[in-house]
């Protein structure tokens, strides 16, 4: 299954509803398909924990491959990646508009956009 939004702008129902179809360890499957394509440097599987927490490590290492710098909270390393590569980083990719404030976690609708971003580049 391949990651595609067909509008330049899609909205953020567009993108959740999109993102929904998968769980937060399929995405994280296909964006390390991704990046392993050659096998000269393939991406090592990251899990999603119990929890559905999403490792550092995944967002470090997405980082470097994609040229962007590591520093910063996990959805500032999302929004680099995403924006990298000619797509609008929405705020529904992380958890920074929710009523706690938390804003170090990258959602599913996040994680789905770096998919789509780095499997459909603009740039």
């Amino acid at each position: 299954m391949t990651a595609t939004l067909t509008q330049d702008q899609p909205t953020d129902l567009e993108i959740a509803a999109a993102a929904m179809k998968f769980t937060k360890q399929e995405l994280l499957d296909l964006i390390v398909a991704e990046f392993s394509g050659d096998g000269s440097d393939p991406m090592p599987r990251y899990l999603a924990t119990e929890g559905k927490s999403l490792p550092r490590e995944f967002f470090v290492d997405l980082a470097r491959r994609c040229a962007v710098p590591s520093t910063g909270s996990m959805p500032t390393i999302a929004r680099r990646v995403v924006e990298t590569f000619g797509w609008p980083y929405r705020n529904i990719s992380d958890s920074s508009e929710t009523k706690s404030g938390g804003g170090s976690t990258v959602t599913r609708p996040g994680l789905y956009q770096i998919l789509v971003a780095v499997s459909n580049p603009r740039v």
